[in-house]
């Protein structure tokens, strides 16, 4: 499963996670994009696809968070969200972040992106 995020708007039904917000300022500069391996079924890659990408952004914008502590944050709210399903289902993430000329690359679970 893969899903993008340009600048960030909130969708109620997604199709692979493609959202954008047009800033009329054009100050946001942000990218966001990640890969998740889910196991056990598509229930916890299902939620990170759908919870990580916003609560990033808002640990950002509205917490006024650095992009690490609001992945540590967002991934988290992720875990909360899966241990009310009382499923064994789970991922691994790979998230890269670019924001002007810089990039941030953020894992959860046995992978890695160098």
């Amino acid at each position: 499963m893969l899903w993008l995020v340009l600048n960030v708007i909130s969708f109620s039904h997604r199709f692979f996670c493609e959202e954008h917000l047009v800033d009329g300022s054009n100050d946001v500069d942000l990218f966001l994009v990640g890969v998740m391996d889910g196991h056990d079924g598509t229930l916890a890659a299902d939620v990170v696809s759908e919870h990580l990408p916003p609560s990033v952004i808002h640990n950002v914008f509205k917490r006024k968070l650095d992009i690490s502590e609001a992945h540590i944050h967002a991934f988290q709210k992720c875990e909360d969200i899966m241990k009310k399903t009382e499923s064994s289902a789970g991922c691994c993430v790979n998230s890269c972040v670019v924001w002007g000329r810089y990039l941030w690359s953020s894992n959860l679970g046995d992978c890695r992106a160098v």
